[in-house]
């Protein structure tokens, strides 16, 4: 019995360094993704405005931008208001969390609860490369998940909300 031990031993010694030399030449892009989704719906979650423009990809934001600035064109002809808006002016005050971005937010976290994501649903990795990702999504409630689409801009995990749940994707 002592022989066996022995070898026994020396196989899970082997094993554990060859696993943990491997994990450390190949690092695992997993955990960056997740953890900056999840960052995402917290921040969100919070209401922190300036901060969730961080976590968006830059087509999000571009989309963001543009819908806000034909919003805003609307209701100047409609209300017949003499509102100055440019996509420039709006830009900026989503990155620095001002009135605009505030009103955008609260309008569409009456509609998105990121308590759904956070705490009701579980989470995976679908597929993912080298600037891109996708996250799927299930609610406890749900059929299908939500195919969460992330993507690497800058050397960071960006959220695709607009590329994920807009209809201006298409």
């Amino acid at each position: 019995m002592k022989k066996l031990i022995v070898p026994i031993i020396f196989v899970i010694f082997l094993s554990t360094f060859a696993l943990t030399s491997y994990a450390e030449k190949k690092p695992d892009e997993k955990g960056p993704v997740l953890d900056s989704a999840e960052l995402f719906f917290k921040v969100m979650r919070a209401g922190e405005y300036k901060r969730i423009w961080q976590y968006l990809s830059g087509k999000s934001r571009t989309v963001v931008i543009n819908n806000t600035y034909k919003a805003i064109l609307k209701y100047n002809e409609d209300a017949k208001t003499g509102v100055q808006a440019s996509r420039e002016l709006i830009e900026s005050d989503f990155r620095s969390g001002g009135p605009i971005a505030k009103s955008y937010w609260d309008g569409y976290l009456g509609n998105f609860n990121p308590d759904a994501v956070l705490e009701e649903s579980r989470w995976e990795i679908r597929e993912s490369g080298k600037d891109r990702a996708e996250i799927l999504i299930l609610h406890k409630r749900a059929e299908m998940p939500v195919q969460l689409m992330m993507f690497r801009e800058n050397g960071e995990w960006k959220v695709g909300l607009m590329e994920t749940f807009s209809r201006s994707r298409r």
